[in-house]
Protein backbone atom coordinates (compact mmCIF):
# COMPACT_ATOMS: atom_id res chain seq x y z
CA UNK A 1 0.00 0.00 0.00
CA UNK A 2 1.03 3.59 -0.55
CA UNK A 3 -0.89 5.83 1.86
CA UNK A 4 -0.59 9.41 0.64
CA UNK A 5 -1.03 12.64 2.54
CA UNK A 6 -4.28 14.52 2.11
CA UNK A 7 -2.11 17.65 2.22
CA UNK A 8 -0.39 16.88 -1.08
CA UNK A 9 -1.23 19.13 -4.00
CA UNK A 10 -2.82 17.44 -7.03
CA UNK A 11 0.56 17.65 -8.83
CA UNK A 12 2.41 16.08 -5.88
CA UNK A 13 -0.25 13.39 -5.65
CA UNK A 14 0.12 12.61 -9.36
CA UNK A 15 3.90 12.46 -8.96
CA UNK A 16 3.71 10.03 -6.01
CA UNK A 17 1.19 7.78 -7.77
CA UNK A 18 3.39 7.62 -10.88
CA UNK A 19 6.63 7.24 -8.87
CA UNK A 20 5.22 4.42 -6.74
CA UNK A 21 3.76 2.53 -9.68
CA UNK A 22 0.35 2.38 -7.99
CA UNK A 23 -2.42 1.63 -10.42
CA UNK A 24 -5.41 1.62 -8.05
CA UNK A 25 -6.45 4.55 -5.87
CA UNK A 26 -8.93 4.35 -3.04
CA UNK A 27 -10.25 7.76 -2.03
CA UNK A 28 -12.80 9.07 0.42
CA UNK A 29 -15.47 11.61 -0.46
CA UNK A 30 -13.68 14.72 0.89
CA UNK A 31 -10.61 14.00 -1.28
CA UNK A 32 -12.21 12.55 -4.41
CA UNK A 33 -11.97 15.81 -6.36
CA UNK A 34 -8.20 16.04 -5.85
CA UNK A 35 -7.28 12.88 -7.77
CA UNK A 36 -8.13 14.14 -11.26
CA UNK A 37 -4.49 15.00 -11.97
CA UNK A 38 -3.23 11.44 -11.50
CA UNK A 39 -3.95 10.53 -15.08
CA UNK A 40 -6.53 8.61 -17.07
CA UNK A 41 -4.91 5.19 -16.52
CA UNK A 42 -5.45 5.13 -12.76
CA UNK A 43 -8.35 3.07 -11.48
CA UNK A 44 -10.09 5.14 -8.81
CA UNK A 45 -12.43 3.57 -6.24
CA UNK A 46 -14.56 5.27 -3.62
CA UNK A 47 -13.75 3.98 -0.12
CA UNK A 48 -17.42 3.98 0.94
CA UNK A 49 -18.40 1.84 -2.06
CA UNK A 50 -15.62 -0.66 -1.27
CA UNK A 51 -16.70 -0.76 2.40
CA UNK A 52 -20.29 -1.49 1.32
CA UNK A 53 -19.12 -4.24 -1.04
CA UNK A 54 -17.01 -5.82 1.70
CA UNK A 55 -19.86 -5.65 4.21
CA UNK A 56 -22.14 -7.54 1.85
CA UNK A 57 -19.69 -10.32 1.10
CA UNK A 58 -18.84 -13.48 2.96
CA UNK A 59 -15.60 -13.72 4.90
CA UNK A 60 -12.84 -15.32 2.90
CA UNK A 61 -10.14 -17.54 4.32
CA UNK A 62 -7.03 -15.69 5.41
CA UNK A 63 -4.43 -15.51 2.65
CA UNK A 64 -1.05 -17.12 3.22
CA UNK A 65 1.44 -15.08 5.22
CA UNK A 66 3.43 -12.67 3.05
CA UNK A 67 7.14 -13.06 2.46
CA UNK A 68 8.82 -11.08 5.29
CA UNK A 69 11.23 -9.55 2.76
CA UNK A 70 8.42 -8.34 0.48
CA UNK A 71 7.37 -4.69 0.48
CA UNK A 72 4.52 -3.99 2.85
CA UNK A 73 4.12 -0.24 2.48
CA UNK A 74 5.75 2.75 0.81
CA UNK A 75 5.65 5.92 2.90
CA UNK A 76 6.42 9.23 1.21
CA UNK A 77 8.53 11.92 2.83
CA UNK A 78 7.27 15.48 2.91
CA UNK A 79 9.56 16.51 0.08
CA UNK A 80 11.03 19.52 1.90
CA UNK A 81 14.27 19.21 -0.10
CA UNK A 82 12.59 18.60 -3.45
CA UNK A 83 10.06 16.02 -4.55
CA UNK A 84 8.60 13.61 -1.98
CA UNK A 85 10.61 10.41 -1.77
CA UNK A 86 9.05 6.96 -1.41
CA UNK A 87 10.49 4.88 1.42
CA UNK A 88 9.71 1.18 0.92
CA UNK A 89 9.21 -0.83 4.12
CA UNK A 90 9.15 -4.63 4.25
CA UNK A 91 6.74 -6.77 6.23
CA UNK A 92 9.63 -7.77 8.50
CA UNK A 93 10.59 -4.13 9.14
CA UNK A 94 6.99 -3.13 9.92
CA UNK A 95 6.55 -6.11 12.25
CA UNK A 96 9.83 -5.34 14.06
CA UNK A 97 8.83 -1.67 14.42
CA UNK A 98 5.43 -2.64 15.87
CA UNK A 99 7.03 -5.05 18.36
CA UNK A 100 9.63 -2.41 19.32
CA UNK A 101 6.87 0.16 19.82
CA UNK A 102 4.93 -2.23 22.05
CA UNK A 103 8.04 -2.85 24.15
CA UNK A 104 9.08 0.83 24.30
CA UNK A 105 5.64 1.97 25.42
CA UNK A 106 4.92 -0.95 27.75
CA UNK A 107 1.81 -2.01 25.90
CA UNK A 108 -0.04 -5.00 27.28
CA UNK A 109 -2.34 -7.53 25.63
CA UNK A 110 -5.75 -6.02 25.00
CA UNK A 111 -4.56 -2.40 24.79
CA UNK A 112 -7.15 -0.05 23.23
CA UNK A 113 -5.60 2.65 21.01
CA UNK A 114 -7.29 5.71 19.56
CA UNK A 115 -6.33 5.78 15.89
CA UNK A 116 -6.51 9.44 14.95
CA UNK A 117 -3.02 9.91 13.48
CA UNK A 118 -3.12 9.66 9.67
CA UNK A 119 -2.08 6.41 7.97
CA UNK A 120 0.39 8.28 5.74
CA UNK A 121 2.37 9.08 8.90
CA UNK A 122 4.50 6.48 10.66
CA UNK A 123 2.63 6.97 13.95
CA UNK A 124 -0.75 6.30 12.37
CA UNK A 125 0.50 3.08 10.86
CA UNK A 126 2.43 2.18 14.01
CA UNK A 127 -0.59 2.45 16.33
CA UNK A 128 -2.63 0.18 14.04
CA UNK A 129 0.08 -2.46 13.65
CA UNK A 130 1.02 -2.40 17.34
CA UNK A 131 -2.64 -2.92 18.22
CA UNK A 132 -2.57 -6.07 16.12
CA UNK A 133 0.71 -7.28 17.67
CA UNK A 134 -0.63 -6.96 21.24
CA UNK A 135 -4.05 -8.37 20.38
CA UNK A 136 -5.63 -5.04 21.14
CA UNK A 137 -8.30 -2.83 19.66
CA UNK A 138 -7.71 0.08 17.33
CA UNK A 139 -10.51 2.67 17.51
CA UNK A 140 -10.35 4.65 14.28
CA UNK A 141 -11.19 8.34 14.13
CA UNK A 142 -10.83 9.72 10.58
CA UNK A 143 -10.34 13.33 11.70
CA UNK A 144 -9.56 14.79 15.10
CA UNK A 145 -12.54 16.34 16.83
CA UNK A 146 -12.26 17.15 20.55
CA UNK A 147 -15.81 16.15 21.50
CA UNK A 148 -15.70 12.94 19.47
CA UNK A 149 -12.22 12.05 20.76
CA UNK A 150 -13.37 12.53 24.35
CA UNK A 151 -16.42 10.38 23.69
CA UNK A 152 -14.29 7.64 22.10
CA UNK A 153 -11.67 7.73 24.87
CA UNK A 154 -14.30 7.36 27.58
CA UNK A 155 -16.79 5.17 25.71
CA UNK A 156 -14.31 2.73 24.19
CA UNK A 157 -11.98 2.54 27.19
CA UNK A 158 -8.96 3.91 25.29
CA UNK A 159 -5.73 3.05 27.12
CA UNK A 160 -3.21 4.14 24.48
CA UNK A 161 -3.21 7.59 22.93
CA UNK A 162 -0.82 9.22 20.45
CA UNK A 163 -1.47 12.81 19.47
CA UNK A 164 0.42 15.91 18.45
CA UNK A 165 0.80 18.52 21.24
CA UNK A 166 -2.01 20.76 19.97
CA UNK A 167 -4.43 17.82 20.14
CA UNK A 168 -3.47 17.13 23.77
CA UNK A 169 -3.90 20.84 24.51
CA UNK A 170 -7.36 20.78 22.94
CA UNK A 171 -8.40 17.79 25.03
CA UNK A 172 -7.15 19.40 28.23
CA UNK A 173 -9.00 22.65 27.49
Amino acid sequence: SVPLSVRLSPDELAYCVADSGADVLVVDAPNAGRVGAVGPDARIHDAAELDALAAGGADAPAPPAPDPAAESVVLYTSGTTGRPKGVPRTHAAEHAAAVAHAVQTGQRPGEVALGVMPMFHTMGLRTLLTSIVVGGTWVGQPAFDVAESTELILGQGVTSLYLVPTMYWSLLR
